[in-house]
C-alpha cells in the first residue's frame, strides 16, 4: 500500500535509507548520501509532518519511501527503495 508516512514509521524509513547507503557506496552515480547527515533525522522528521513523505508498505514493513514536494524545481525530491524487494 502506497500512504503518507506517520511518526510511528521513522525508525523504519531511517532504516531503509541506511541500508540503501550501506549497499550502494561504491555506486558512482549513487548520491553522496552519508548517515545521519543526508537524509537528517530532521530532514525525515519534517517531511513527515509536513506530508511530504510517502512510504510503499508491505504489510509492517517498509518497501520504499519518497519524499514528494515542489521543492528545488522538482516535484519528487528523494526516493529509497529496498534491495530486498527490488
Amino acid at each position: 500500500m502506497f500512504r503518507k508516512a506517520v511518526k510511528d514509521d521513522f525508525d523504519n524509513i531511517k532504516s531503509l535509507y541506511w541500508e540503501l547507503i550501506d549497499q550502494e557506496q561504491g555506486d558512482p552515480s549513487f548520491p553522496h548520501w552519508k548517515k545521519g547527515i543526508h537524509p537528517s533525522d530532521e530532514m525525515l522528521r519534517n517531511s513527515i509532518g509536513k506530508g511530504e513523505l510517502y512510504v510503499l508498505a508491505d504489510g509492517s514493513e517498509i518497501a520504499a519511501c519518497a519524499i514528494v514536494n515542489d521543492e528545488k524545481g522538482g516535484w519528487l525530491r528523494r526516493c529509497a527503495v529496498a534491495d530486498r524487494f527490488g
